[in-house]
């Protein structure tokens, strides 16, 4: 196995995602810095500008998780009013969940966070039947 040297503390490691973040744009796949090196480097980001970072990362996760642009997802938003299409409540454009369904990921709306977590349930057939018997017996 290959040993890597963090260029930030010097330690050499074995080239593993256990010592390295994953990251596809590096020669490897994995990061240049160690995983303790990048978690403090993150940690004083996040510390520096905290709203940012978090709306950096939901960006970045909507192009991962949802495979949609900003701009995509700006127009659903503009589309639903700033709303949640479920119960109309009015939600912070980086507040705002995006909905997709689990099976085929594709992206359905934007929802309030209770919205979301309510689909979440309702979804979950085995959930739901249990969650039935239980309110139907304890009337």
């Amino acid at each position: 196995m290959q040993n890597k040297i963090c260029p930030k503390c010097k330690n050499s490691y074995p080239a593993t995602p256990e010592y390295f973040h994953r990251n596809r744009c590096q020669k490897g796949g994995l990061n240049n810095y160690c995983k303790i090196c990048d978690n403090k480097r993150r940690c004083k980001d996040y510390q520096k500008d905290k709203e940012g970072w978090l709306k950096r990362l939901r960006i970045r996760n909507w192009k991962v998780k949802y495979n949609i642009t900003p701009k995509e997802r700006e127009k659903m938003y503009v589309d639903q009013n700033g709303r949640c299409i479920i119960c109309d409540k009015s939600v912070d454009y980086f507040k705002i969940n995006t909905d997709h369904c689990h099976e085929t990921g594709k992206v359905r709306g934007l929802l309030c966070q209770k919205c979301n977590m309510g689909l979440s349930y309702l979804e979950n057939i085995k959930w739901n039947k249990k969650a039935r018997k239980y309110l139907k017996e304890r009337k």
